[in-house]
């Protein structure tokens, strides 16, 4: 890892910013490393310095006791800049660095045990599981009934009643379906009540998110009549999961998967990050999914820039993107060319995977020789056959990057915008998420 791999790592600009503010050795107490982690204390708005962890011998895991939401927060990234860059002195490890990375060794222990018997079919009581499953089952089924009649009320009032009530009635419905065990819907119930506070346009944004949880519903009712792709999709719209040890015991695709973009949110409930990764030759799309409460860590499992030879093993549905990584042949390089598809290709493969799974909430993209331009407030970013998709934002960063010449732009498609996430240029690929 380089200084351009630790601040790729970083979930925006003002991160990466002021990480390098933080890299200089005479800001840090006690810091150090050996082969296996990097250690540190750091003052910050706190009224104790912030204890910040490197795990140096795997994949980038990093451990802070700031309270900040971004991952990695600053204090990580400016750790790590010391240590890619040589600046942190070889020392004997204080305990709590000892604490953290046997905590994280244990884990990562049970976590493959556990995967291990789900791979063997080991079962510890059927019949208590079997009970378990129903008592699902039952507590969705209601949990279902009582959306039912709260959305017939709300369409009742109207759209503009809608707009009216407080943000604690939706979440107070999205609240009763966590209890109810069908945490999809309830996602979708607390989008419900964003979509009504979007400013301009909201009407329809919270037509098209009605739509979308009736149509949910509508399958539920019809789960048996469903094909079985499109039945476990409905499944997982609801909240049911698909177990790890599942996912990893399908076959898997092999290819050589270029590590194109990564995106973490957190609004306030759920913290959520996305990594896409595209196959060279037969994988196409695939997306690492993780979420955790609000303010949660991610390891990195994988490193925005470089392309890995590996199994990727997907998730069941009609989605048909989200996907574990599986076994690895080789080791990662970095990504030294990324090829794109024009506009009118992107939007029909965002065509076909609506038709696959209505649900789907952006669709990846990479287009390739394309210029950022802009007209009045608008910003779009135009191929050479002179189509263009709107971008959600002014998009400076990525003409800095391109310097008026075409370059490849990795985002996400909502259907009314493209969000950059990353672009090509001058031979490697530059996050622009923030």
């Amino acid at each position: 890892m380089d200084e351009a791999d630790a601040l790729a790592l970083a979930p925006d600009d003002p991160s990466r910013s002021a990480a390098r503010g933080l890299a200089v050795p005479s800001r840090w107490d006690g810091a150090g490393q050996d082969p296996e982690a990097a250690w540190g204390r750091v003052r910050g708005s706190g009224r104790e310095p912030y204890r910040v962890t490197l795990d140096l011998a795997g994949e980038p895991a990093w451990t802070c006791s700031c309270p900040s939401r971004k991952q990695p927060c600053k204090h990580a990234l400016g750790l790590l800049l010391l240590s890619v860059r040589g600046l942190l002195a070889a020392g004997p490890r204080p305990a709590e660095v000892d604490e953290w990375l046997a905590g994280r060794a244990e884990r990562q222990a049970k976590a493959a045990a556990k995967a291990d018997r789900a791979r063997s079919g080991e079962v510890a009581d059927p019949a208590a599981q079997e009970r378990r499953r129903a008592r699902r089952h039952a507590n969705v089924e209601a949990g279902i009934l009582d959306l039912e009649r709260w959305l017939d009320d709300l369409v009742r009032g109207g759209l503009a009643a809608a707009q009216a009530r407080s943000w604690a009635s939706w979440d107070e419905a999205g609240a009763r379906l966590v209890d109810a065990q069908a945490p999809g819907l309830a996602g979708r119930v607390r989008a419900l009540g964003r979509a009504a506070h979007s400013g301009p346009g909201w009407p329809d944004r919270l037509l098209a998110q009605l739509g979308l949880l009736h149509l949910v519903l509508e399958g539920w009712r019809h789960l048996d009549q469903l094909p079985p792709e499109l039945a476990t999709e409905v499944r997982t719209q609801v909240g049911f999961p698909t177990a790890r040890a599942d996912v990893v015991a399908t076959v898997p695709v092999r290819d050589r998967w270029d590590v194109v973009a990564a995106v973490i949110s957190d609004d306030g409930i759920l913290a959520t990050r996305r990594v896409w990764l595209r196959g060279r030759s037969v994988g196409g799309w695939a997306l690492l999914l993780d979420t955790g409460p609000s303010g949660a860590t991610f390891d990195a499992e994988v490193v925005v820039g470089t392309t890995l030879e590996a199994d990727v093993h997907r998730y069941p549905g009609a989605g048909g993107r989200r996907a574990l990584v599986g076994a690895r042949h080789a080791d990662a390089t970095r990504i030294d060319q990324l090829d794109g598809s024009e506009v009118a290709d992107v939007l029909a493969a965002d065509a076909l995977a609506l038709a696959a799974s209505p649900w789907v909430p952006q669709t990846p993209v990479c287009l390739g020789s394309v210029v950022p331009l802009c007209d009045g407030a608008a910003w779009f970013a135009v191929d050479g056959r002179g189509d263009g998709l709107p971008l959600d934002r002014p998009a400076w960063d990525v003409l800095a990057l391109s310097g008026g010449h075409p370059v490849v732009v990795v985002g996400e498609w909502d259907g009314h915008h493209l969000v950059p996430l990353s672009c090509f240029a001058d031979g490697r690929l530059w996050s622009v998420t923030g």
